[in-house]
């Protein structure tokens, strides 16, 4: 692991402080876990913009056949 350096405010970490102890955990583990999170919750985030982004790119793209109009006249192969 990588040793890190991180400047809290006495208020973030009397908070912190109090986490640890309702979990009976380190204030070392409370800050790796919620580090953890965060990182979890960011990727699944940069995951949802990139699928946002792919939504639909091939909507006007003309090489690409119409399926809608063989679907909705219910001719089946």
């Amino acid at each position: 692991m990588i040793t890190t350096e991180l400047q809290l405010t006495e208020r973030e970490y009397s908070d912190v402080e109090a986490v640890a102890k309702l979990l009976g955990k380190s204030v070392e583990q409370v800050m790796h876990d919620a580090v953890q999170s965060f990182a979890i919750r960011s990727r699944i985030e940069r995951q949802k913009r990139r699928l946002d982004a792919a939504f639909g790119m091939w909507k006007d793209n003309p090489g690409i056949p119409d399926y809608r109009k063989d679907r909705d006249e219910g001719s089946r192969y």
